[in-house]
């Protein structure tokens, strides 16, 4: 099972590579969003994506656009400690990416005084 789980981590890490989009902006009432869009023209190729991304937990939605969205914090933590450890071409912006998200979740908690992530 371990196998099946290394080569879906690696085909993910190279599709992403290619046509993943890494975001961060604000929201409307001010907090900052992680977000990770993947856009393909092949329905099937979504509906695999959709497929591999439940397998690992990680939630996802569909827009009319032919994309796939992740915005959930933690499918986007758990999304990048997948691809990271296989990234060729976008390693460098995922490490930093990554690392966006886990400053601003661990000035969330002390700013509220609360160990409950924000998501």
């Amino acid at each position: 099972m371990k196998n099946d789980n290394t080569f879906l981590s690696i085909f993910l890490a190279g599709f992403l590579d290619g046509r993943g989009c890494f975001n961060e902006s604000k929201s409307k009432k001010g907090f900052t969003q992680f977000k990770v869009k993947i856009a393909d023209n092949e329905n099937l190729n979504l509906i695999t994506f959709e497929k591999i991304f439940n397998k690992f937990g990680i939630k996802s939605s569909r827009d009319k656009f032919n994309a796939i969205w992740i915005t959930n914090r933690e499918s986007v933590r758990r999304l990048l400690e997948i691809i990271i450890p296989f990234s060729i071409l976008k390693k460098e912006e995922l490490l930093d990416f990554q690392s966006k998200l886990y400053d601003y979740d661990l000035s969330f908690i002390k700013e509220n005084n609360s160990p409950r992530i924000h998501k």
